[in-house]
């Protein structure tokens, strides 16, 4: 026994249509039965079916009444159950034209190129397409039916207002929507009577569809619209658009035109949440924009966005905005550092223009870091790939400040000899800087627009009148092939590689870099290598904190005292054997630690100059930094700024702690000095 009810379903319709049977549609627009269902009219589908067992029942029809599991749809929205309601739509016939769509389709760039074959599929299998709602707002159907069976389609307003009999003077002035577009009749062709508007609106995605030529001028101004058709790149989220919009533009476009409306298109993924399920509000995760750009700021959202893979889901969240965040605090402190020294020295460093023999290596290298990001960025924006570029941004990022800036800062700490422009090595170091924030400004500007300029404003019109007046209407960075030096890339990663495993090595030894060793020995994989690292020996030697570099050759063997740390083809060890002369240096240099944060704590300006007390707990204590600051007492006031370490306590100290140095317990205090 098979139920069929040829109105109340899809499949139930078209079967009932091969075999002809007749199509009862019970429902109205409101989903209740009609007038002429009684005893049932008024009354919504949900609510009628224990009458209709009992009905079955009472004529002695009924077999069984039991519960069970089956697929059924509901309102995502709202998760009620929905209905099927049988209504007479408007459809445009698909056949005749989908081969030729499908060729514009195969027109287009796709990314990701999965998309195209996904898209065709689609439009393999697709059927005609539905045009017409039953709504009030939306685009007004210009289709005329007349009751004698003709129907016709109006082509424009001016054809409207020649076939107008009545109802022009109405509409004349209005938008064509109802109600005024439905005030205007035409005679029909066949018979001559007067023929309204029927009452449907159209799809959303018909209108959605004719963007490209509504939005330019198509009817008015043809060559105006040829110079923006097609248009270079569209994007909207695929798994929604690949039926819908994407369908629409490129069926109304191979229509009218027998092309793609586009060269290039970008369908992106979902937006999730953080543990990667949909966002919807009924669900309690979805996060409106406001609150996320009140809590993470636009700029960063427009960061998280950009740089991640859009052809995959992005888990979006608070938390990957604080991640982003942390990122971009390493660029504002770099930016604060050179407004903070460029400020004391009271330079502009627009003015400096030295040559590249001039600057050092780590300037040079630094410059070709920025020209290869340049370089890439706009390779990237050209092919649409953005999500490559604040990777490599922020891989700049920590190049420039862990490296480059943390490298460099004596330079700017130190006095210029005779004033900042006959101090070449200082004005090389503000020049290089300067160009690479200045240049990262303007790279970062179309993604982090009001950082970018909150930074130009303060670090590039005040030193160049002649800029322009927004990081807006600036070129974006030209690499510059005179600034490449690929060859000093090279040997700094190398340099950086060895100095990242003798860090391990340390690590492992349980040894700070604040505590100098004796000796590292490296192990390269060939001559080569290691001229290259001799290149930089006092680089690695500074950021290993060691007294002597030694190399090892491949395959040979670390003495007993090293602790190791290897790469494929690299090795490093450093000697973990500590004598007190090295004890008490890494005893002073701990010392300057802790100071330094006191004074960031007592909110201490970079030039103040203080005073300091320091007084160790106990016999052995106040003996071993004795000892450490006789043979290191220049290094701890030159660092610190300290014009005299006093025994005595200090009348009025600014800050005032109690800490270990190294496990030994002190009690230093702080005061600004009197100038």
């Amino acid at each position: 026994i098979v139920h069929i009810a040829p109105g109340c379903g899809k499949e139930d319709f078209l079967l009932g249509r091969e075999h002809g049977l007749s199509v009862i549609a019970p429902l109205g627009e409101d989903g209740r039965f009609r007038d002429d269902f009684a005893p049932f009219a008024g009354r919504g589908a949900a609510e009628v079916a224990p009458d209709i067992f009992g009905g079955l029942e009472a004529k002695g029809l009924l077999f069984k009444v039991e519960d069970y599991r089956h697929r059924y749809p509901v309102c995502w929205r709202c998760g009620d159950e929905l209905v099927f309601r049988l209504v007479d739509e408007w459809f445009i016939a698909m056949d005749p034209v989908r081969e030729q769509i499908m060729a514009s389709a195969r027109e287009v760039r796709w990314i990701p190129e999965y998309g195209l074959e996904r898209e065709l599929d689609w439009l393999r299998n697709m059927s005609d397409w539905c045009i017409s709602k039953k709504r009030y707002w939306g685009l007004a159907l210009p289709i005329y039916r007349c009751e004698c069976g003709r129907f016709e389609v109006i082509g424009s307003r001016e054809e409207l207002r020649e076939r107008a009999v009545e109802g022009w003077e109405r509409f004349d002035g209005h938008s064509p929507h109802r109600p005024w577009v439905d005030e205007v009749k035409v005679a029909c062709a066949d018979c001559g009577a007067a023929v309204g508007r029927v009452k449907d609106v159209g799809n959303p995605w018909l209108d959605a569809g004719i963007v490209p030529f509504s939005t330019n001028r198509y009817l008015d101004d043809r060559e105006f619209w040829r110079e923006w058709f097609p248009a270079d790149f569209i994007t909207e989220c695929f798994p929604g658009q690949f039926r819908n919009w994407f369908y629409a533009i490129l069926a109304m476009s191979t229509v009218l035109e027998n092309r793609a409306p586009f060269r290039v298109l970008l369908g992106h993924a979902l937006v999730k949440d953080e543990k990667g399920r949909e966002m919807h509000k009924s669900a309690g995760n979805a996060i409106s924009f406001e609150v996320a750009a009140d809590k993470m700021g636009a700029d960063v959202m427009r960061w998280v966005f950009l740089g991640h893979n859009p052809t995959q889901h992005l888990s979006f969240g608070f938390g990957v905005g604080r991640e982003a965040e942390r990122k971009l605090l390493t660029l504002w402190n770099v930016y604060s550092f050179f407004v903070t020294y460029a400020e004391i020295d009271g330079v502009n460093p627009a003015e400096f223009n030295l040559p590249a023999e001039r600057l050092q290596p780590l300037d040079r290298w630094v410059r070709s870091r920025f020209n290869a990001l340049a370089r890439l960025a706009r390779e990237k924006l050209d092919e649409f790939d953005p999500s490559a570029v604040p990777r490599a941004v922020e891989t700049f990022i920590d190049d420039l400040s862990t490296w480059y800036v943390r490298r460099n800062r004596r330079r700017f700490w130190k006095p210029a000899r005779s004033g900042i422009t006959d101090d070449d090595d200082k004005a090389a170091a503000y020049q290089s800087l300067y160009a690479c924030l200045s240049g990262l400004v303007r790279l970062i500007a179309p993604f982090m627009p009001f950082l970018a300029e909150e930074m130009y404003q303060n670090l590039v019109r005040p030193c160049d009148p002649t800029a322009p007046e927004s990081v807006h209407l600036c070129a974006f960075p030209e690499p510059d092939p005179a600034l490449d030096a690929p060859e000093l890339e090279d040997e700094v990663a190398l340099v950086r590689s060895v100095v990242s495993l003798g860090h391990s090595a340390r690590e492992k030894a349980r040894r700070k870099v604040r505590q100098p060793l004796a000796s590292v020995i490296i192990t390269v994989a060939g001559a080569d290598e290691r001229d290259r690292c001799l290149r930089h020996a006092d680089v690695v030697r500074e950021e290993l904190n060691v007294r002597e570099l030694l190399f090892n050759e491949p395959g040979a063997e670390f003495p007993p005292d090293y602790e190791v740390a290897r790469d494929p083809g690299r090795a490093v060890g450093v000697n973990t054997r500590l004598t007190r002369e090295l004890e008490n240096e890494g005893l002073a240099r701990e010392l300057v630690h802790k100071i330094q944060n006191l004074r960031k704590q007592a909110g201490f300006n970079v030039t103040d100059r203080i005073l300091l007390y320091c007084a160790a707990d106990g016999a052995e204590a106040a003996g071993r930094f004795a000892e450490a600051l006789a043979a290191h007492h220049d290094y701890v006031t030159r660092e610190t700024l300290t014009l005299k370490i006093s025994p005595e306590p200090l009348a009025v100290p600014a800050i005032e702690r109690g800490l270990e140095v190294n496990g030994l317990p002190v009690r230093l205090a702080l005061a600004r000095a009197e100038s």
